[in-house]
Parts: C-alpha cells; sequence; structure tokens
C-alpha cells in the first residue's frame, strides 16, 4: 500500500493565516530533499476552525486526517505546534494514542516545540501544557484575591455584614479529598498520566485541576514571602500538610 506524508494545518479564524505553517512545513521537506514531490504529500488545512469551539470530530481536515491514519495510509505527520491538533488535554490523548498504534511518524516544526516523542505520557505532558498555556497553572494573583476570592469551587461565600466567610459545598467535598490525596501518592510519569485521565465530576479539564492543587485556600491558609498564613474565615477541607506534600509534586513536573 502507497503511503503518504501529511502536512496538516489549522487556523482558528478566517482573518489568520496559514502561510507561518506553511512556510515551516515547506522548509522541513527542503531539508529532507522531498520538496516537489507531490505524489507522496497530502496537504489538509482546517481554515476558520476553533480547537476550542469544535470538538475533533468537527473538524473536517482532521477527521481525514484520522481516517487516513487509520487507514495504514500515513507514514509521517507535519504539523507546525500541537495546539494545532489540539486545545483539549483529553483530545490530544485520543490523538496520540492513534499515532503511536498506527506508528506514524510526527514532526513538529515550530523552531521552540519539542520534538514528537513515541511515549504516551511524555506527549501527554507536552499536550497539557499546550492546554494550560505555561505559566497559567501557577499564576499568583493578588493577596486580597488569595484571601478573599469572589468564587472558588468547593466553596460558598457567605457575606455577614462587613464579614466573610468560606462555607463548604459538601456536595464537591470529597471530590476535592481525592483530588489531593490522589495527586500525592503519584509517583512517576506513567502515574500522573493515570491522575491526569480520571474524570472528575466538576473538574473537566487540566487548568482547573493545577489551580485547585496549587491553592493553599483549601487547607485554610494563603501563601506569602514568610511561609503559609492561616485564614480564620476558611473551613479547611485538607490539613496544610497534604497540601504541602501534593504542591512539592506540582513543583516537580512543572518547574
Amino acid at each position: 500500500m502507497k503511503k503518504f506524508k501529511v502536512i496538516y494545518t489549522r487556523v482558528s479564524s478566517a482573518a489568520q493565516s496559514l502561510e507561518l505553517q506553511e512556510t515551516a512545513a515547506k522548509r522541513y521537506l527542503e531539508s529532507i530533499d522531498l520538496s516537489g514531490d507531490e505524489e507522496t504529500i497530502i496537504y489538509l488545512s482546517d481554515h476558520d476552525v476553533s480547537a476550542t469551539k469544535l470538538k475533533m470530530d468537527q473538524r473536517p481536515k482532521l477527521v481525514d486526517l484520522i481516517n487516513l491514519i487509520e487507514e495504514g495510509k500515513v507514514e509521517k505527520l507535519i504539523v507546525y505546534k500541537r495546539d494545532r491538533l489540539a486545545r483539549n488535554f483529553y483530545e490530544f490523548v485520543d490523538l496520540t494514542k492513534i499515532f503511536i498504534k498506527n506508528n506514524v511518524e510526527v514532526v513538529y516544526t515550530a523552531s521552540n516545540e519539542p520534538p514528537f516523542k513515541n511515549k504516551l505520557a511524555l506527549e501527554a505532558f507536552y499536550g497539557m501544557f499546550g492546554q494550560l498555556e505555561g505559566e497559567n497553572i501557577r499564576t499568583r494573583t493578588n493577596d486580597a484575591r488569595k484571601q478573599y476570592p469572589s468564587r472558588l469551587f468547593g466553596y460558598t461565600r457567605i457575606k455577614e455584614g462587613e464579614q466573610v466567610r468560606y462555607q463548604i459545598n459538601e456536595d464537591k467535598r470529597d471530590v476535592i479529598l481525592s483530588l489531593f490525596e490522589d495527586f500525592s501518592n503519584v509517583q512517576d510519569g506513567e502515574q500522573f498520566l493515570n491522575f491526569l485521565m480520571v474524570r472528575r465530576k466538576g473538574l473537566n479539564n487540566p487548568e482547573k485541576l493545577f489551580r485547585i492543587l496549587s491553592n493553599p485556600f483549601y487547607a485554610g491558609h494563603y501563601e506569602t514571602k514568610n511561609g503559609y498564613q492561616i485564614l480564620p474565615h476558611v473551613t479547611p477541607i485538607i490539613d496544610l500538610d497534604l497540601f504541602i506534600k501534593g504542591n512539592s509534586k506540582l513543583d516537580e513536573y512543572f518547574s
């Protein structure tokens, strides 16, 4: 069976251009002496197709790509960056599984994009960074928002006169507690991937998971330059030791 090299490109709006992605792909083809070998190259472009608004099966050329791969017709996939394929962590993992299962060589052409690794756990990490956009995981808000957030998953904000207190939402207590406990037990990359793949009620994306895991509010504290300070108006869901144990793992994976 004849196999092809596929160049896949995508932009989210009609006003955006595919030129950067196409140029990078052409330069790669030139670097491996395949420029002009059109008989073995297929171009698939999703133009004006948002990966955040549309699910994987709603992006026509991505669907074509998956079908070609599953038919055994693709030997190499050339893409600018991982986020051109998916913005959703779970979709990216599903795509990576397809690439690995069908022995597709994946080439990312952006200069700062890590090369494809034929290891699901490692690729999942890279895909997650694409969704989280790096610094968003560990963003530190100002002191007022740390101590008195307007809203927070798992808590109800109650104002009594000039006083504000935070009451635990009992429907969410167990899912938050299990989140911290499960993460504190992660020992390696494979376990980390398994942790991320668990679907939890109300926690449907990695960004939300890590915003919770990096917030000492759930232990009834907030972080300052001088360490953790108690928040007397907060009923903690977890103890501070459990938070610190999990937070050290965040530093290990994302520092």
